[in-house]
C-alpha cells in the first residue's frame, strides 16, 4: 500500500482542481448573467395593468406588478447595470 503520490499524480490532481475552480467560476458568472437577464426581461415586459409605468418613482397604486418592476429596477441600479434617470428625493420638476 502506497502512502505518497508521485510528482505526476500530484500535478494531475492540481490540474484537475484548477479546472474545477474554473468551471465553478464560469457557472457562477452564468447564474449572475441569467438572473440579470431575468430582471431585464421583467423591466422590458413591464406591468400589464399600467403599461406606461417606467419604474422612475415608487408606485402609488398598490399594484403588485408595478411594485415588482420598481424593486427590480432598484436592484439593477444598485449594481450599476441600469442607468435610468430616477428622480432624486427633494428635487421638484420644472414647470414651464
Amino acid at each position: 500500500m502506497r502512502l505518497f503520490l508521485s510528482k505526476e499524480e500530484k500535478a494531475k490532481i492540481d490540474n484537475y482542481e484548477s479546472l474545477l475552480d474554473e468551471e465553478m467560476f464560469k457557472t457562477r458568472e452564468l447564474i449572475k448573467a441569467e438572473s440579470n437577464g431575468r430582471r431585464l426581461y421583467i423591466l422590458a415586459v413591464g406591468c400589464q395593468k399600467h403599461p406606461s409605468y417606467r419604474a422612475h418613482r415608487r408606485p402609488t397604486a398598490g399594484c403588485e406588478g408595478c411594485e415588482l418592476l420598481f424593486l427590480t429596477a432598484e436592484e439593477l441600479r444598485g449594481k450599476g447595470y441600469l442607468l435610468l434617470n430616477a428622480r432624486k428625493p427633494g428635487k421638484k420638476a420644472k414647470v414651464v
